[in-house]
């Protein structure tokens, strides 16, 4: 053999990057960390990282409608803010992620609600027939109103047999704490 093929021998095959893990502090919530699809493409750490998790939280928050027309999928969101699309599915899957993103869907939607209240309104009035939904909504939201709720009660035979079975249970549990009260009262004396 010749000394170029035992060099050639010797070369090891290209192995991809190892994914990274960063150190976390004390009470940080744990999250695994992902090297970048991209060489070139700068890899965010730190105070940087935790604000584009509170900017993807308000991202998936938002409704389509509502969002950039340029950052409307993931994908697109992973590219403009050049973050791993790997690190935003890991975020996804973090603790509390979802109740954050519920929270500020709230908060986006709290300011519209009397934007929704005079769409209603307008609806009801502009309505030759509204219907019994929509002004049960309005009367729900503007005067508290509660729906009566029906209760019906199972058949009166059986109802009867239950009471009575009920009763005597009781009654026997009286005799029995009148006895231990007897009892006790017995060896005071």
């Amino acid at each position: 053999m010749t000394t170029a093929k035992k060099k050639s021998k010797k070369l090891a095959p290209a192995r991809r990057a190892p994914k990274v893990r960063k150190t976390r502090a004390v009470g940080a919530q744990k999250t695994p960390q992902r090297v970048p699809t991209s060489t070139n493409t700068p890899f965010t750490t730190g105070a940087n990282k935790d604000a584009e998790y509170r900017l993807f939280i308000q991202w998936v928050s938002t409704p389509l409608q509502e969002k950039d027309p340029s950052i409307r999928t993931q994908k697109e969101f992973a590219k403009h803010y050049n973050i791993d699309e790997g690190t935003l599915s890991d975020w996804k899957h973090r603790k509390g992620f979802w109740e954050a993103v519920q929270k500020q869907t709230k908060a986006w939607g709290r300011v519209r609600t009397p934007d929704l209240i005079a769409a209603l309104y307008t609806q009801i009035l502009s309505s030759r027939k509204p219907t019994g939904r929509d002004v049960k909504i309005w009367l729900e939201y503007i005067e508290d109103f509660m729906s009566k709720v029906r209760i019906e009660t199972p058949d009166s035979e059986l109802q009867q047999e239950q009471t009575k079975r009920i009763t005597k249970a009781l009654s026997g549990f009286r005799e029995a704490q009148q006895k231990i009260l007897t009892g006790l009262q017995n060896e005071k004396s």
